[in-house]
């Protein structure tokens, strides 16, 4: 038996096994691939499977190498909040983050409830910006909080938020008179939430001012077994237990210990946030933790932010606190050319009779067509199929 893969009718060089794998996919593989097979009694021609491949342009971004503050709209819950923009995270031990250009260590810290011991939250959004069809907002976090570990001193609870779909214009979080709009999510960097914000676990997703229940769906840990909290063992496995920077253990006494496994702090975590359509899915670390379906935005910016859920201070607020690092949002791209999967097939036919061509494409749609006959376009014949009728040499398509 003989195998042979083709690429937009092409044989592909060495391709002869059952399955046919490509590595670091390009946008120039898209196209149509099928499989030749055969045997000593014939030959058998699969269909042709499109691949698309997609990339990711630039909407925004910021590397907060400098302070950015002026077009970024800050929004408090109260003013025991606080950020601060190109912070030098290198000052408590903070190594720089995976998509930093030259190891560059700034940027933007957030605090929460520093003095007054009441829940507090902090957001920020890009100034009059608007976002719409497929895109995702991805940046860099690093969670802090004061140890000992695992469990965390007190106060050290606290949480970093983000979300699409929001006006831009508010402090996003849920207490009594919170206005917070589109679909966000929170996270905290050392798990254990207890007490008064038990209905906020180590993962939430939020739609507005409404989070979302354990049992509601959405999320990926499942709806039984604690599916927000670190100890499930889905988050096991791609958030092990880590410890505090040397820095910080030689200069503060109390960061020392593990934390325990499934929860994101001390190290930095890639955060993406997509909308695909009617979906909006969160991943950290490439593990989705959650997934609304079709929904419906009212708004189109994005923020991140920061929220203390506790009515209390932190015993070391120096060691409380998340950065964001390298943030931007990025347009998914399919790639626009068009692709003839399939060409036209030349023919021979007696004089009077009928001649059909269809010629079979993909790429980014919708498509034009135009037919030509020996280069000059032919009147009307602008479908993908077309019937050629040569009456006096007529062409009636």
């Amino acid at each position: 038996m003989a195998i042979q893969w083709r690429f937009n009718g092409v044989n592909i060089f060495g391709a002869t096994q059952s399955g046919y794998a490509l590595a670091e996919v390009q946008p120039n593989r898209t196209g149509g691939y099928q499989v030749v097979v055969s045997n000593a009694l014939g030959t058998a021609t699969s269909q042709i499977a499109f691949l698309t491949v997609t990339t990711l342009q630039n909407l925004f971004a910021d590397e907060f190498e400098s302070d950015s503050s002026s077009i970024w709209t800050i929004n408090r819950s109260s003013a025991d909040t606080r950020v601060t923009f190109s912070y030098d995270y290198s000052s408590e031990g903070i190594p720089p983050a995976p998509n930093s250009t030259n190891g560059t260590t700034r940027g933007v810290r957030f605090d929460a409830n520093m003095t007054n011991g009441v829940r507090a939250a902090i957001s920020i959004s890009p100034t009059g910006k608007q976002f719409s069809g497929d895109y995702q907002l991805h940046f860099d976090l690093w969670m802090n909080a004061n140890g000992p570990f695992p469990l965390g001193g007190s106060g050290s609870a606290q949480f970093i938020t983000a979300g699409l779909g929001t006006s831009g214009d508010r402090a996003q979080w849920t207490n009594s008179s919170s206005t917070a709009d589109g679909f966000w999510f929170s996270v905290n960097g050392e798990g254990n939430p207890t007490g008064s914000a038990a209905a906020f676990q180590d993962f939430s997703a939020m739609n507005g001012t409404v989070a979302m229940n354990g049992a509601s769906g959405v999320y990926a840990a499942g709806t039984t077994g604690g599916p927000r909290d670190s100890t499930n063992a889905y988050y096991a496995a791609t958030f092990p237990g880590q410890t505090p920077p040397l820095f910080q253990q030689t200069n503060y006494p109390n960061q020392h210990g593990t934390l325990e496994n499934g929860t994101i702090g001390f190290k930095w975590r890639d955060v993406i946030i997509s909308r695909r359509g009617g979906d909006i899915e969160w991943r950290i670390d490439g593990l989705r933790i959650a997934l609304f379906t079709n929904v419906k935005l009212t708004s189109s910016n994005i923020f991140v932010g920061y929220w203390d859920h506790f009515n209390s201070i932190s015993d070391n607020i120096a060691m409380s606190f998340g950065v964001v690092d390298n943030l931007r949002v990025e347009q998914v791209v399919t790639n626009t050319l068009p692709v003839i999967v399939q060409q036209p097939q030349d023919q021979t036919v007696m004089a009077g009779s009928n001649a059909a061509f269809a010629v079979l494409v993909g790429g980014a749609a919708p498509f034009s067509y135009q037919w030509q006959f020996n280069g000059t376009n032919i009147s009307g014949a602008t479908s993908s199929r077309g019937k050629l009728f040569r009456p006096r040499d007529q062409l009636d398509w």
